[in-house]
């Protein structure tokens, strides 16, 4: 989604995009889990956002 608002409204469309928000919110936490990784805290600003992630060693141990 490279380019694309994640907020707002997209004026020629006339539509907005707050479901992005939700669905960024949705994806964090099962692939954190897949991919052993920890969030501690995310940006999510009108095209792109800013995840800090950490790596859980002991998760991904095992």
């Amino acid at each position: 989604m490279s380019g694309g608002p994640l907020c707002g409204e997209y004026a020629y469309a006339g539509q907005g995009f707050e479901h992005w928000h939700l669905w960024v919110i949705d994806k964090l936490g099962p692939l954190s889990d897949l991919f052993a990784i920890g969030v501690c805290a995310y940006a999510l600003i009108s095209r792109h956002h800013h995840p800090m992630l950490r790596v859980e060693p002991d998760a991904a141990a095992s």
